[in-house]
């Protein structure tokens, strides 16, 4: 199975009968050795638009709460994408649960932020809020660093599809 970019410039990319074709690809960071991160002890995820999880019908604005969900979204969020594009039909992934008790969220800088956006379709504005900043943990973080470069790419929480969520990881 041709994963990635290359899978999708190769065979193409086909959503709800549309059919589309992946003309280039940018970006990318130097990333550490694998061995490097697997000796990780402190990572630094980086919300860089506003990121978007809900705790009842209000935005989860505490940092202990807010640093679990989005660990356990970038989880999520990839093995969903995975399944919808990238998976044989007999292949996909099962429901994974990461285990976040080997790290501790040790800092945190979170800003509330709202986002007013006029809705053509709508016809009225809309608030879209969330949280900027960043969050810091440390422990045994090798593990989840995979989860977190994923994250980088797909982004976590609501509203992923228009821009927010978006996160940078930074390896201490």
């Amino acid at each position: 199975m041709d994963g990635g970019a290359a899978g999708v410039e190769r065979h193409g990319l086909e959503v709800k009968g549309g059919h589309l074709r992946l003309v280039s690809v940018s970006g990318g960071r130097r990333a550490l050795a694998v061995g490097d991160e697997r000796a990780a002890r402190r990572v630094r995820l980086t919300l860089t638009t506003p990121t978007l999880i809900r705790s009842g019908n209000a935005t989860c604005l505490d940092p202990a709460r807010l640093g679990i969900a989005v660990l356990q979204q970038a989880v999520v969020r990839t093995v969903s994408l995975y399944n919808a594009f990238f998976a044989p039909r007999d292949a996909k992934l099962p429901f994974v649960e990461a285990d976040f008790r080997q790290v501790v969220l040790t800092g945190h800088r979170l800003f509330h932020y709202q986002l007013p956006r006029q809705s053509y379709r709508q016809g009225r504005w809309m608030d879209f809020d969330g949280v900027v900043g960043w969050l810091e943990w440390e422990g045994d973080v090798g593990p989840l660093i995979p989860w977190l470069r994923a994250a980088e790419v797909v982004h976590v929480g609501q509203k992923a599809t228009f821009g927010l969520g978006r996160v940078e990881l930074t390896i201490d």
